[in-house]
């Protein structure tokens, strides 16, 4: 008697067969259980053959190919970003965003209604910053860094929404990273409580 074993790699799971044809010195077996709900284009198959003597032969085949899908996590949502018309800083941030993978929608407001809006979703006065944005229902209030948004749609904490107040020099669309200026990503609630999401040290010099 003998055992081949295929290593199921998507289950990972080892399932074993036993006697094989006796006139066959070699055999692949098994195949790899695929939910292509999940997965675009997924190939591949890993089989260690095992001799009539019991010794490993090889390895014949390791070979996944996956789709953008399958390797990278889900599409990440739309961000609607509010901003005072001709914001210059403003379109800087949104291209950042477009370049970090977020399909973004736009709309521009005469700085009073912009105001009027702010004031509507909640953002603290001292956290006030040139443009608003709005993702899967939180806040985002001035130039917060893609990656603290990818964060909060992660770890979605109990909070109306981040803001970076002002517009600090070297946060993204403000400037270079290099002559970056210290600052804070704040997260805010609806009860009006603060706390420290993200810190970003200065540059250095």
């Amino acid at each position: 008697m003998r055992d081949i074993a295929l290593c199921d790699l998507i289950n990972c799971r080892i399932v074993s067969y036993a006697n094989p044809a006796p006139n066959r010195d070699k055999e692949i077996v098994g195949s790899i259980n695929i939910d292509f709900a999940e997965f675009q284009a997924v190939t591949g198959i890993i089989a260690m053959t095992v001799n009539r003597r019991g010794a490993i032969v090889g390895i014949l085949a390791t070979t996944l190919i996956a789709s953008t899908r399958f390797s990278s996590a889900k599409p990440l949502p739309g961000i609607h970003v509010t901003q005072g018309r001709g914001c210059g800083c403003c379109a800087a941030w949104t291209k950042i965003l477009v370049r970090a993978g977020f399909p973004i929608t736009e709309d521009n407001l005469l700085p009073a209604d912009l105001i009027m809006l702010k004031t509507k979703l909640g953002v603290p006065t001292k956290l006030v910053s040139c443009h608003t944005a709005m993702v899967e229902g939180y806040v985002i209030e001035g130039h917060v860094p893609p990656k603290e948004i990818k964060r909060l749609i992660r770890e979605k904490p109990k909070i109306l929404g981040l803001a970076v107040a002002g517009m600090p020099y070297g946060s993204p669309g403000m400037g270079p990273q290099n002559d970056r200026e210290a600052y804070e990503v704040v997260s805010f609630k609806e009860d009006g409580s603060q706390e420290v999401f993200a810190s970003y040290e200065a540059a250095a010099q």
